[in-house]
């Protein structure tokens, strides 16, 4: 299925980028939650950044949000690359370890970079 899905999905994403830009956007943001996965997008991409978090408090917040039990996130998170994979991989990286200001923080600092 992803060998059918995201080809098309990345075709349309080219697209949206290439529009901002053209409408005069210096800069466009996306949430790509498998985009060191996939490397295709990567070369696309001037920066990129990685939300991490502890360990522990991935997996609490993915049992609670999406109603799983401990085994099902585990194995969920396992079958992802892992974040500390991620964040070598990034340029930039945000800790969501804590709670929503202190992330935010990090965020607003990370923009005044670009601006």
């Amino acid at each position: 299925l992803n060998s059918i899905t995201h080809p098309e999905i990345q075709k349309e994403m080219l697209k949206e980028i290439l529009k901002y830009f053209v409408l005069g956007y210096r800069y466009v943001i996306l949430d790509i939650p498998l985009l060191f996965e996939s490397k295709m997008l990567t070369r696309f991409m001037k920066h990129t950044v990685a939300v991490y978090c502890d360990p522990q408090v991935q997996l609490s917040r993915l049992m609670h949000r999406n109603g799983l039990t401990q085994r099902d996130a585990e194995a969920r998170i396992f079958a992802q690359m892992p974040l500390a994979q991620k964040v070598k991989l990034a340029n930039h990286v945000i800790d969501n370890s804590g709670d929503a200001e202190a992330t935010k923080k990090q965020v607003l600092k990370l923009l005044s970079v670009f601006v």
